[in-house]
């Protein structure tokens, strides 16, 4: 590698095929020349693994990747209990005052204690936290563009109040 000089996006190719490949190196180096075009050596590949740090950013990728994935897991639920709480509610309006029925009482209760072990759990920031996920892409994004892109940095100082506001309110809608 010595005195080669290589594409940033070849070595983020390297590093995307190299994480698909589990880490395996040969499979890694067969993938990148059969469907990609590039020819890279072992010792590169090695070099690059070691000076980028792969596998720490394979990990932390790796856990912003299951946060999301079980955010997104506590969201389904938590809308099909709450879609169930509203069934209960409306059942328990047919029994009138006096109508009890025990074991509906039952289920319910433990439904509600479900919903609020979710919502607390969410609302303490155990799991995802999308504003910190947001602020870390952004100073990330500012960052590669400051050494790749320095002609875009006004552009986006110019639209940031705006794109902030967007998100905030794609969070408040729970749509981000």
């Amino acid at each position: 590698m010595k005195g080669k000089s290589y594409k940033v996006e070849n070595r983020e190719t390297a590093f995307t095929v190299w994480r698909e490949c589990s880490g395996n190196i040969e499979l890694t180096l067969r993938t990148l020349r059969d469907q990609h075009g590039l020819s890279l050596t072992k010792p590169t590949l090695y070099d690059w693994k070691e000076k980028f740090g792969w596998e720490n950013r394979a990990a932390r990728a790796d856990a912003v990747s299951q946060e999301v994935a079980d955010n997104a897991a506590d969201n389904l639920m938590l809308k099909a209990l709450l879609d169930q709480k509203k069934k209960y509610e409306q059942y328990f309006e047919t029994l009138g005052p006096t109508g009890i029925d025990t074991q509906a009482t039952y289920a319910f209760n433990s439904l509600i204690k479900t919903i609020c072990d979710i919502q607390n759990r969410q609302a303490a920031g155990v799991g995802f936290d999308r504003p910190k996920f947001f602020l870390e892409n952004l100073q990330w994004l500012v960052g590669w563009m400051k050494k790749n892109d320095p002609e875009g940095l006004p552009l986006l100082a110019r639209h940031i109040d705006k794109l902030t506001a967007d998100y905030k309110m794609e969070l408040m809608n729970g749509n981000a």
